[in-house]
């Protein structure tokens, strides 16, 4: 098997594709220029395991030279920073937005039957299903909700938890930017006869104005959203007493990571090539003790973010497998 993203007959080109690839591999380090290769074997490979995709697996983006990590992430030179790699990476000349650049288009899906996961027909399409499986399992565990309370879940997508919860009686929420998945989360709800609604709106709206909600959960979306300090404040604001807030599938480490700044684009291979491929924001969320997620009461007992994930509540690997 060929293990070079491009072909033999390629000449010069293919050896310097292979030796950026060796270099890759060994080092598990990628620069900017590197992208368009990353770009190309995900195109064609996905994240197949025993293709190519292996060479770029778990490396992460070399930052510029210019990148300054002695800045306030909370600061407005730290997200002009982030914005200028943005740019770079996803080869835009714009500025980032929402509206444009979270939109996702999807070929004509049969929500009922193939959502979500279950369109995959490739070599790793049972793994991947399952690792979505365990999470939404694990999510169901730790929600500590009861049917007839009420549950908000940001950047749904194909909503598979939130009918999960509404099927076990919770009075579930959706908010997504994309009005396309908003219509397949309808599709869903109407052939269920459930109680979940679909809303298109953005990160930290209250759908339903001053409803108090006992769950609010993001899971795999938390680091596409960009004004994350208003959207954790407007988490408090829509939480009940004893609510309960979780992140989960988020690129959230137990200890600081020399390959990603705190808070920022996410530098690992997938969500680089996620970038540069057109599928919108990868951000690493600020570390656990950063305000505000110091601010955020994340569970029952009313304890902050940071305590929750000692205590293990809310520890975002135990919800996801993480790659």
């Amino acid at each position: 098997m060929n293990t070079n993203v491009t072909e033999p007959h390629a000449g010069g080109a293919a050896q310097s594709h292979a030796s950026a690839e060796e270099r890759i591999r060994t080092t598990r380090r990628f620069n900017i220029e590197d992208i368009e290769l990353l770009a190309n074997a995900h195109r064609r490979f996905d994240c197949a395991p025993g293709t190519p995709w292996d060479n770029f697996r778990d490396s992460f983006l070399v930052l510029p030279c210019w990148f300054r990590f002695d800045l306030d992430p909370m600061s407005a030179h730290y997200a002009q920073q982030q914005h200028r790699l943005w740019n770079i990476v996803a080869g835009q000349q714009r500025a980032y937005h929402p509206l444009t650049d979270e939109q996702t288009s999807m070929p004509e899906v049969d929500a009922i039957r193939f959502p979500a996961y279950f369109q995959r027909r490739g070599p790793e399409a049972i793994q991947r299903a399952s690792d979505h499986i365990l999470a939404t399992g694990m999510l169901l565990k730790h929600a500590g909700v009861r049917p007839g309370e009420w549950a908000l879940e940001y950047g749904a997508g194909f909503a598979q938890t939130a009918l999960h919860f509404a099927r076990l009686g919770v009075n579930v929420d959706t908010v997504d930017i994309s009005e396309e998945f908003c219509r397949h989360v309808k599709t869903q709800a109407d052939f269920y006869q459930v109680s979940l609604t679909p809303f298109c709106g953005s990160f930290g709206w209250n759908p339903r104005g001053a409803r108090k909600y006992d769950l609010i959960w993001f899971y795999e979306s938390f680091h596409h959203c960009l004004d994350f300090k208003n959207a954790v404040l407007a988490l408090k604001r829509d939480l009940a007493p004893c609510g309960r807030v979780l992140l989960a599938g988020e690129p959230i480490s137990r200890r600081e990571n020399p390959n990603l700044p705190e808070r920022g684009i996410h530098g690992r291979a997938d969500g680089v090539r996620g970038i540069e491929l057109g599928t919108g924001l990868y951000l690493s969320p600020p570390w656990p003790t950063h305000t505000p997620c110091k601010a955020l009461a994340a569970d029952r007992g009313g304890r902050d973010l940071a305590s929750s994930r000692e205590r293990g509540a809310l520890d975002p690997g135990k919800l996801l497998p993480q790659p």
